[in-house]
């Protein structure tokens, strides 16, 4: 599918084909992020739960920076394609790729060398630091080549390689899950086993999908990283929405680390680790449905096709709320099938902990795909200021302030009723953002005609 068609092809048509392939990708991608904690909770055990737990945000937060450039340089470069300006989108793509290898180059160092101090500030004892860090040490020398990998796919998506990237994430999952038996079951490389298993898939990953592009078969193509620093600063402030919602999610995963360990110690952090495993499976799916839209978007925002942005949207809405729906079953009615996949049947308190968290971050489903939605939508209108506001409320401003006032209240079940609750309420004062966005859009592309 060629990117023209983002401003010809039916709506519903064109949902399906940017939609499905992004949904595979993604769920597999997903049950990769499963595996990886059944091969850590089955074969290495709870402390090894909560030593990657711990360690998760500060990897959250060198993914957000991938992703920040990565989203906030795919919105102006699709704008860029709709407008014609080809040179300056390949100019675009080309700088973004190169800031974040030398990004993950110096990030890579700086936790190669102070990455027991940091794991070491975050709370843990000197047993689940260095299980921490071993975890933490494959990353850091991968990460250049991991940070591309979570960021092409918005390059891919652009050219309309939507069924090329699903099968390059199928095939990277896979990978990942016979590398972790590989190195977890028949090696016996324990926590390190799980962490290299990735990092060489993903870095597998990020050189096939390169492929297409220095082989100059696609629409964008490597040139001179000719750009302004206006224009790079412009790329991290649309994307920013993007990076504070993983730097959200690792300050409050830090925040719940805390209070867990503080009410109970390491077995509280391994079943919200658990919560988050099973968290994990769905809400991608959710993300990856609607950003597989997002070139779409900004590609008939350059051609000012008010019409179709509209169409896309509430296509949207109505499947994220089927897939939220779904979900909230899930998590209600199969609680403890859920728990068990990560825990063996002997650790009955860890299983009881998670199956009663997992019930209570069920009804937070059926309103987090509204935030979701409207929030990507912000952001591949060109409107990033609203995207962040939205995502700091429901991810940041909401839970700690649910997390300050619960906590003395109900104690430790407050780690786990917050992010619904958020989700709930930042769902409902999202909807005017959109609105209020939908009219100006309009009333621009009314104009132009």
């Amino acid at each position: 599918m060629n990117e023209t068609a983002f401003g010809t092809m039916s709506t519903k048509r064109l949902f399906i084909k940017c939609a499905i392939p992004s949904a595979f990708a993604i769920f597999f991608t997903s049950i990769n992020t499963v595996a990886d904690g059944i091969f850590i909770g089955k074969f290495i055990g709870a402390d090894a739960m909560a030593a990657v737990n711990i360690i998760m945000p500060v990897i959250l937060i060198v993914f957000a920076i991938s992703e920040m450039v990565g989203a906030g340089s795919s919105v102006y470069i699709s704008i860029e394609l709709g407008r014609g300006n080809t040179s300056k989108a390949n100019r675009m793509f080309s700088a973004s790729i190169l800031t974040i290898i030398c990004i993950g180059a110096i990030i890579g160092l700086l936790l190669g060398f102070l990455g027991t101090s940091i794991i070491q500030l975050l709370g843990a004892d000197e047993y689940t630091s260095n299980l921490a860090f071993e975890y933490c040490l494959p990353f850091a020398i991968f990460l250049p080549l991991i940070m591309v990998f979570f960021a092409i796919d918005n390059y891919l998506r652009i050219c309309g390689k939507t069924t090329f990237s699903m099968w390059l994430n199928i095939f990277t999952s896979l990978l990942n899950i016979l590398l972790n038996y590989i190195f977890i079951v028949v090696l016996d490389l324990s926590i390190a086993g799980a962490a290299y298993a990735t990092a060489t898939s993903t870095s597998l990953g990020a050189l096939i999908a390169s492929i297409p592009f220095v082989a100059n078969k696609l629409s964008l193509k490597f040139t001179i990283p000719k750009v302004s620093p206006r224009e790079m600063l412009l790329v991290f402030y649309n994307g920013c929405s993007e990076f504070f919602a993983y730097l959200s999610s690792s300050v409050i995963s830090l925040a719940f680390n805390f209070i867990l360990l503080d009410f109970g110690g390491v077995l509280y952090v391994a079943a919200f680790s658990i919560v988050m495993y099973v968290y994990a499976l769905i809400t991608p799916v959710i993300y990856g449905v609607i950003n597989s839209v997002q070139p779409a978007v900004s590609y008939n925002l350059g051609i000012q096709q008010y019409k179709r942005i509209s169409s896309l949207f509430h296509i949207s809405l109505f499947v994220a709320s089927i897939i939220s729906i779904l979900s909230c079953c899930l998590f209600f009615f199969f609680p403890s099938q859920l728990a068990s996949i990560f825990a063996t049947s002997d650790e009955v308190e860890l299983l009881a902990i998670a199956r009663r968290s997992i019930i209570i971050f069920a009804p937070g489903f059926l309103f987090s795909w509204i935030s979701i939605v409207i929030s990507m939508f912000m952001t591949s209108l060109d409107k990033p200021g609203s995207s962040l506001i939205i995502m700091l409320l429901t991810s940041v401003i909401l839970p700690i302030t649910l997390l300050a006032i619960l906590t003395p209240t109900i104690g430790v079940d407050a780690v786990f009723l917050t992010i619904p609750v958020s989700q709930i309420i930042g769902g409902l004062v999202s909807i005017p953002f959109w609105l209020n966005a939908s009219k100006q859009v309009k009333r621009i592309c009314n104009y132009s005609k």
